[in-house]
């Protein structure tokens, strides 16, 4: 795609004159053309398995996102979303942690920006927030669920409704799938029950170092992702340590520890609705 030329302008003066409506969104298309040349090389390259080097998928990502900066109309940003959520299921799980800071962030938008819990919080125990959630959820709020999903760190690793990182299972379908307590259960005790997809590893170094998280092969070399999403891999030379699979998750425990039982309710809506700003449970 870097080898073709930039988009040619097409002749679409007499578009202009048809409507007011559509025009100024044709003008604006025209000024900062979006590039559909590349964009198709993009599509057809979205299911593809094999071929790949970290260093092209960081390339073909980066374009989606550069992409979408582009103005293309209503469809275009649902389209390049589209897209790129394909072209995220072919890659392995291991390796996925390398793009996060990529995969992660919105395409065509800044990245959200939360505000911290208000609480108080409190030790949640299941007992405890099922006696919050047991009612049926009515009346919550969007923007505080959403706000939430990111500002208690579970957009770091998981994403929902195109937001969010791709490390750890996508939740969009959580909330059909999973009943309140089996929801509870892997956010309160995540080891309780780790998918071998998503499993964590125990590395141990010659020196007596043990050390739990997320191991990508590259080379001669063992890149350890912790717990921590933010802080860079740890590189250790294969010759000089071991691998055995952890029972312990990926996922941090108390990440709700934060939140008042208002703030739980809005939360688990919004992982209920799928990021559905039209669902009942946020429905006066």
């Amino acid at each position: 795609m870097d080898q073709l030329p930039p988009e040619a302008k097409p002749d679409w003066n007499d578009v202009f004159a048809r409507s007011q409506r559509y025009g100024g969104t044709v003008q604006a298309m025209l000024e900062n053309m979006p590039p559909t040349s590349k964009m198709h090389y993009a599509f057809v390259l979205r299911n593809a398995k094999t071929g790949w080097t970290p260093d092209l998928r960081r390339r073909y990502f980066n374009f989606l996102a550069e992409a979408a900066t582009h103005p293309g109309g209503a469809s275009y940003p649902g389209f390049l979303k589209f897209i790129r959520d394909d072209a995220i299921e072919t890659i392995p799980l291991a390796q996925r942690v390398q793009l996060d800071d990529l995969l992660s962030q919105p395409l065509g938008a800044p990245p959200f920006k939360s505000t911290p819990p208000t609480g108080p919080g409190r030790k949640w125990t299941k007992d405890e927030a099922l006696a919050v959630l047991n009612s049926r959820l009515r009346g919550r709020s969007f923007d505080s669920g959403r706000n939430l999903f990111h500002a208690t760190s579970c957009a770091k690793c998981h994403r929902l409704s195109g937001e969010g990182g791709a490390i750890g299972p996508d939740l969009s379908t959580a909330g059909r799938k999973f009943s309140m307590p089996d929801m509870l259960d892997a956010i309160l005790d995540p080891s309780k029950a780790i998918s071998d997809q998503y499993g964590s590893h125990l590395l141990l170094t010659d020196d007596g170092e043990q050390l739990n998280g997320r191991v990508v092969e590259l080379g001669d070399e063992y890149h350890l992702y912790t717990q921590d999403p933010d802080a860079k891999p740890r590189v250790f030379k294969k010759e000089n340590v071991e691998i055995k699979p952890s029972t312990i998750s990926q996922m941090p425990m108390g990440l709700i520890d934060t939140l008042s039982e208002e703030e739980l309710k809005d939360l688990i809506a919004y992982i209920q609705s799928s990021g559905n700003k039209k669902a009942a449970v946020f429905r006066r």
